[in-house]
């Protein structure tokens, strides 16, 4: 079947795969670029080692409370961000693998279910600043045609419409957290009733149960 597709959106890394599939990028140069961004998150955590935990059943102030209480317990330059909202009872946290450490602990100590996610790195902190300027000059090479379709960040929740704007917000990506329900909620808002999740599984799909206003099926 065709479908008539009004924007492109990525959760994550998945914002560069978002980018590759609305024609800014060649599928060759998103992989590159893929690998690019685990390198530069492995060479940051092999010098300061940073790590992600999922928090499960907590809401947001929940979680920041917790956030709060292990940062006044760490070390005075420790790092300890949100970095995803994947819904709002699912968040995930990002720093310092110490602190992601303590706060999966306390998490599951007091309720709450934390499973510390297999990814080497904490992206979507301010631990993966160093790496900026560095994946930015990488963007901008391969982000190098116009978008047949604008791609909508994950981030800031904003259409990107031109390949220097792409560029921008996958670079931004690294550090800045994470919106799920508010980037599905600005997809309806701009007119989107209905997607095609097209990775191998069905993560979006699952999530798509907290915002009922847009319907995610299979390709």
């Amino acid at each position: 079947p065709s479908f008539s597709v009004t924007l492109a959106m990525g959760h994550s890394l998945g914002e560069i795969t978002a980018a590759a599939w609305a024609g800014a990028m060649d599928h060759e140069a998103g992989l590159d670029l893929m690998v690019a961004r685990g390198a530069l998150g492995d060479d940051l955590t092999a010098a300061r080692p940073g790590a992600m935990v999922a928090v499960n059943r907590w809401d947001r102030d929940q979680v920041e409370r917790l956030r709060a209480r292990v940062l006044a317990q760490g070390p005075a330059d420790g790092v300890l961000d949100v970095a995803v909202v994947n819904s709002p009872t699912q968040i995930v946290l990002s720093g310092d693998a110490t602190l992601v450490e303590a706060a999966t602990e306390a998490a599951n100590d007091q309720g709450a279910v934390a499973r510390k996610l297999p990814i080497g790195g904490a992206y979507h902190s301010s631990l993966m600043a160093p790496s900026v300027d560095a994946f930015a000059a990488r963007a901008g090479a391969a982000v190098s045609d116009e978008p047949r379709v604008p791609v909508l960040s994950s981030t800031s929740q904003q259409l990107m419409t031109t390949p220097g704007a792409i560029a921008d917000g996958v670079t931004a990506s690294l550090t800045r957290a994470v919106d799920w329900p508010a980037t599905v909620e600005a997809a309806v808002a701009f007119g989107v009733t209905a997607a095609v999740e097209a990775g191998p599984g069905d993560t979006l799909r699952r999530l798509a149960r907290f915002a009922p206003g847009l319907v995610f099926t299979a390709p």
